[in-house]
């Protein structure tokens, strides 16, 4: 494991090795790790740092248990518990705090047997104090669209859903990033996988990111067409994978970690995969582009639990917005607020 931190979340310097604060007689650890940061003005400092660490059963079998670590600055680790925590059979998991519901959440992959046969999955469980962990529950399906079916066999390659990650707050909905593999296709139409460098495999694969979100902290929904797709020109560090793993949100951007891979899932994983940062403006996940043309846009009836309304928008001319009853017509002292120029948050003012 190693430490390394950024003022910026661009510039990275080169990160420090820790200490193995995993060695255990009945566990092997492969550092697949997910942290918290709860911040500096957490009530419990020595667990403002929380890690969920991936441990496997030393008897050989595929059995994992996702165990915590916390610690008070992110470098010295301590086991919280001896006790099991959730049990699962594949090898990426994700945590994360639910700041509404004031909750862990802790994503596990699955294997499990899918329409037509086995697949990796998501599944979810809860905790209050990192100990006592709600039944894990697979919360991502396939479509009935052929391309998403599963697999008859993890080696007969075809839609699995690897991960979800990268959860974030905003408002009342929680939005994560869900790693999506095509692993019955290679990124290059026409090539062998042993020509995309899987020798072995009927394809080599490749894989993309897609959204999903959640209004509860339970129930999830998500989209198909990839939110992080893979690079389409050949020998592109992401042209065959681009996984997302984590977003961080700043003033006026959301930064997007994800990795690429250059050729396929299983090509040569010590040198074609990189670790990638995207950008776009804040809060920028689904937008609408009104063209040479006027552009006008009705929201579905709703209910703001709030004081004030800001839009999130690039507008080269002029914006204007109004509230409107059930029944379309202007609400009186809510009509016309006009705004201009590009902002994530044009303040929008009816005193």
């Amino acid at each position: 494991m190693a430490y390394t931190e950024s003022r910026n979340g661009i510039s990275w310097p080169p990160p420090k090795v820790l200490p193995n604060y995993f060695r255990d007689k009945d566990y092997t650890h492969a550092c697949r790790l997910s942290v918290v940061d709860h911040g500096p003005d957490w009530p419990v400092p020595n667990k403002r740092f929380v890690m969920a660490v991936d441990s496997q059963i030393r008897s050989g079998t595929r059995v994992a248990y996702v165990r915590i670590f916390t610690s008070a600055d992110g470098l010295d680790w301590t086991l919280l518990t001896n006790k099991p925590g959730i049990a699962h059979n594949n090898d990426i998991t994700s945590l994360h705090w639910d700041p509404i519901r004031k909750q862990y959440i802790a994503i596990a992959s699955q294997v499990i047997a899918g329409i037509t046969g086995l697949a990796r999955v998501p599944h979810q469980s809860e905790s209050k104090d990192l100990i006592n962990w709600s039944p894990k529950r697979q919360i991502i399906q396939p479509n009935l669209a052929p391309i998403e079916m599963y697999a008859r066999n993890l080696n007969d390659g075809t839609t699995q859903f690897y991960g979800m990650s990268g959860i974030v707050v905003r408002g009342e909905l929680m939005i994560g990033l869900v790693k999506v593999l095509q692993d019955h296709l290679n990124a290059t139409p026409g090539k062998t996988a042993a020509e995309m460098g899987s020798p072995g495999r009927a394809y080599a694969g490749y894989g993309y990111t897609v959204l999903a979100w959640s209004r509860d902290g339970h129930t999830w929904q998500r989209d198909h067409e990839p939110f992080i797709p893979r690079n389409r020109v050949p020998g592109t560090f992401d042209y065959a994978m681009s996984w997302g793993d984590a977003q961080v949100i700043t003033d006026l951007e959301t930064l997007i970690y994800y990795g690429g891979y250059k050729r396929g899932h299983k090509v040569n994983r010590t040198k074609e995969r990189q670790l990638v940062l995207a950008r776009m403006p804040r809060d920028h996940y689904v937008s609408r582009l009104a063209g040479p043309n006027v552009g006008r846009l009705l929201t579905k009836p709703l209910v703001l639990k709030a004081r004030s309304l800001t839009v999130n928008a690039n507008v080269r001319g002029t914006g204007r917005v109004r509230l409107l009853d059930s029944k379309r017509k202007p609400l009186d002292g809510f009509g016309w607020v006009e705004f201009k120029g590009d902002s994530v948050e044009h303040k929008i003012d009816w005193s």
